[in-house]
């Protein structure tokens, strides 16, 4: 992943107009307009957060203020777009963002010039509402070369993995490769741990709990719940947003949710109980068996490792050499370890 900034110190770039197929760039309202989901979910390059529901999720949890981009025709066709939100704090300022706190929904676009379009329309956006910055987050970089105004920053490694349609497959290459990981599922599965999709409220809350343990432990601030309440509200109907949980003697000891769009899915925030720690190796591994990849409507899977060293939380086997981060074009992933968000 890689993220640039554009400091709004610069005078504001040419207008709106893309030079390439007579495209404009345009505001577009990606919750009550149509056009965008129809455009982001035929989209390669589209992940989760493209959707337009996170603008609505976003301004319900955090006020953001949404303003996205569409790239459209002369026919009205919207043709690329990138997801933009203002945010105001105390110490930060106002800025644009593209977007916070989710892994990134950089701009989608036909070509080059597109790109482009959208990018000084942002930057100029940000001029025009007296933004300290704008900050865009892209699981791609070299968006500098095309706008010289931006400055490319260092940001988190992705890590993904490619799974095979068949669990039991996926399972057996870790013994090979992963051999602490392939134990701790069995020590998992000797155990009687088990996983199951959970949808209601109540699983919500229960996996919110776990979540705000985990973050006190890593002495990290947690998400607003109003945050999972809306997402699992707009993005549930559609399966976009899914929550999986692992149980031991009918108490539910880790949790996961987790994105899907196209062929991806993509793990936001998880928790685990901290006495029974080691079992939530359980719920990564064995999510595949219940998961929308054997019941064939996607080809990718997000599995990641902890790091071992930090407080010695990472478990038994997720510190693994083979799960390291690998670029692989295309495939949904996870940006940084949830629990470290």
């Amino acid at each position: 992943m890689t993220g640039h900034e554009r400091n709004t110190v610069a005078p504001g770039l040419a207008g709106f107009a893309a030079a390439a197929d007579s495209l404009s760039v345009v505001p577009i309202d990606p919750v009550a307009d149509a056009r965008w989901d129809a455009f982001v979910r035929e989209h390669p390059d589209a992940g989760p957060y493209h959707l337009g529901a996170w603008a609505e999720i976003l301004r319900a949890a955090y006020g953001d203020r949404p303003a996205y981009m569409a790239l459209q025709s002369p026919e009205g066709e919207v043709v690329g777009g990138l997801p933009l939100v203002g945010t105001r704090g105390l110490l930060t300022g106002r800025r644009m963002r593209s977007l916070p706190v989710v892994p990134p929904a950089g701009p989608l676009a036909p070509h080059e010039d597109g790109v482009r379009a959208l990018i000084e329309a942002a930057c100029r956006l940000t001029d025009d509402r007296g933004a300290r910055v704008w900050t865009l987050h892209a699981r791609t970089g070299g968006y500098e070369e095309l706008v010289p105004e931006l400055r490319p920053l260092p940001k988190h490694p992705t890590w993904i993995l490619e799974l095979p349609a068949d669990a039991d497959e996926l399972r057996a290459g870790w013994k090979k490769t992963s051999n602490n990981l392939w134990r701790s599922l069995r020590k998992a599965d000797r155990a009687g741990v088990t996983v199951r999709e959970a949808s209601s409220e109540h699983d919500l809350r229960a996996f919110y709990a776990l979540y705000l343990r985990t973050m006190r432990r890593r002495s990290t601030l947690p998400r607003p719940y109003r945050q999972l309440r809306e997402d699992r509200r707009l993005l549930g109907p559609s399966g976009a947003f899914r929550l999986f949980v692992a149980e031991h003697e009918g108490d539910i000891v880790a949790a996961g949710v987790y994105h899907a769009l196209g062929d991806g899915v993509d793990l936001l925030y998880n928790g685990s109980d901290d006495p029974r720690d080691k079992l939530r190796t359980f719920l990564y591994g064995q999510t595949a068996e219940v998961s929308p990849v054997s019941q064939g409507t996607h080809d990718f899977w997000c599995v990641f490792g902890l790091p071992t060293s930090a407080g010695g939380e990472g478990g038994e086997g997720l510190g693994d050499a083979s799960l390291t981060p690998r670029p692989m074009r295309g495939i949904a992933s996870i940006d940084t370890p949830p629990d470290a968000v």
